[in-house]
């Protein structure tokens, strides 16, 4: 957390805003740079939201500059949203398409380092 960040008490009107439009627009991931556009509406202080909202247990960060509700847990999901050009791989696939009554604790995600030419 960045030391300039005023966690509040309570939540403020622009953390219930941007909460309404999570709902609104039915987001369950999204990355900080992209979710003003997302949304449709610019915040005075985006960064001192988000931090507040995770504070306060409403979102949860993945990764820096990555965030998810708190009561999304998809693993699959949040495993090819954190990576790009990435898929659900290996034993993990298997699994998801019940071709293997087995699961592994691990979620295999396969990426793609370069882009084909």
């Amino acid at each position: 957390m960045a030391a300039s960040v005023y966690i509040s008490k309570n939540l403020t009107e622009a953390q219930v805003t941007f909460l309404k439009l999570l709902d609104e627009y039915e987001i369950q991931l999204f990355r900080f740079e992209e979710i003003e556009k997302q949304i449709e509406q610019q915040f005075d202080n985006l960064n001192e939201v988000l931090e507040n909202l995770v504070h306060k247990g409403l979102l949860a960060r993945i990764e820096r500059g990555k965030f998810r509700r708190t009561n999304f847990t998809d693993e699959n999901v949040i495993g090819t949203f954190v990576v790009a050009n990435s898929a659900v791989a290996y034993w993990s696939a298997l699994n998801q398409h019940g071709l293997t009554e087995q699961f592994s604790n691990t979620v295999f995600i396969h990426t793609q380092l370069f882009p084909a030419c």
